[in-house]
């Protein structure tokens, strides 16, 4: 009878050894979640912050645009047209080099 039992506990220590074994220590799996919630913060604040640079550089790009709607006629000297459809930079006049056509 005390074989029998002591088989029996031998057996039900190797399965309780085995069992924590293949279930991380609270402590683990603690800090795994303190990590997830962490990893999910600094997503949010990272969507946060590209929600933020996208409409800091749409607005960059209005002020910009702006700009320079009101400062290439004036370089050209040409009279200002709004949606006239005319390509105040292409074609003839002054090129990036300095040199005005010759025609």
């Amino acid at each position: 009878m005390e074989k029998i039992l002591s088989e029996k506990l031998a057996v039900l220590q190797r399965q309780l050894e085995m069992s924590q074994q293949a279930i991380p220590p609270m402590k683990e799996m603690t800090n795994t979640w303190t990590s997830l919630q962490k990893i999910s913060e600094n997503m949010q604040a990272l969507q946060k912050g590209l929600e933020n640079l996208q409409v800091s550089t749409k607005e960059d790009l209005q002020m910009l645009r702006a700009d320079l709607e009101e400062r290439v006629p004036k370089a050209w000297n040409v009279p200002e047209r709004k949606d006239s459809g005319v390509d105040y930079l292409g074609g003839h006049g002054i090129h990036a080099t300095g040199d005005e056509d010759s025609e």
